[in-house]
């Protein structure tokens, strides 16, 4: 036991070594001298955890967000997050309600930025958190983004809400059936009831990063403070406006990445 963490804290050194740009499986198992199948072992263990994530299929690995969660660290996706931060603020100010941008980091939902008005959907004020995906558009909406087999990984570990809530969804095929009619949708509606017994209504635009998925930018109403329908169209619109700036933003910053 004490020898597989002496291994783990060796392989989390090597990955966050400023040398090492992303270092795969071979790399790790050779520095280490550790045996292929007992390094896939103990990586695999520290995904599981979000201690590394995996980029792709042919890269290797980087620190993942549960380390930057422990040491309040903000640096986790700086570069992005430089991006979208004005952006979201404008929109904060624009519509006076909460809002919200979130990612999937190995199919697991985290909030990166939330600015709250007067509806305290989510407590947790740390930089970055994990966040349950079927209580709001944005987690609605990334979820729809799954393939089959990661979406269903997501089902085993996040039991569906009560029957009350979903009624006509009760088992894997049911979600499936939903994400469905929400995967191809600009724009996300989510309507629920708080704790209060107010209606709330909650909306997403998924954001594009290279091509992929990155997150999803969303906004909560609280249906009290809505006047009218134009008034909330007139919100709905500043919330794909804002979604559109980030994408804009971001390929913005990959052809200039590009050109250096």
């Amino acid at each position: 036991m004490i020898e597989s963490i002496s291994k783990a804290i060796k392989i989390i050194n090597i990955v966050s070594h400023p040398q090492n740009n992303s270092p795969t499986l071979k790399y790790i198992s050779e520095t280490l001298n550790i045996n292929k199948s007992s390094c896939c072992h103990l990586i695999k263990t520290l995904i599981d955890n979000d201690i590394l994530i995996k980029l792709s299929a042919s890269k290797g690995y980087q620190l993942g967000p549960r380390v930057f969660y422990w040491t309040n660290n903000k640096t986790y996706l700086e570069i992005d997050l430089s991006i979208i931060k004005p952006i979201l603020n404008w929109l904060h100010k624009e519509t006076t309600e909460s809002v919200v941008v979130s990612t999937i980091i190995n199919n697991k939902k985290y909030v990166l930025l939330y600015y709250s008005s007067d509806i305290t959907i989510i407590s947790d004020d740390s930089p970055l958190f994990e966040d349950q995906f079927y209580k709001s558009a944005t987690g609605m909406h990334l979820l729809s983004t799954l393939n089959t087999q990661d979406l269903y990984n997501v089902y085993k570990n996040n039991p569906l809400p009560d029957k009350n809530i979903w009624p006509n969804v009760n088992s894997f095929t049911n979600l499936l059936n939903l994400l469905k009619t929400i995967r191809n949708k600009h724009v996300y509606k989510f309507v629920f009831y708080n704790e209060n017994k107010t209606l709330i209504l909650s909306y997403s635009c998924l954001l594009k990063k290279n091509g992929q998925i990155w997150g999803a930018v969303g906004i909560t109403l609280n249906s009290k403070k809505i006047e009218s329908a134009n008034a909330e169209a007139d919100i709905v619109k500043k919330l794909t406006t804002a979604a559109s700036l980030i994408n804009k933003k971001f390929d913005e910053y990959s052809k200039n990445s590009q050109n250096i």
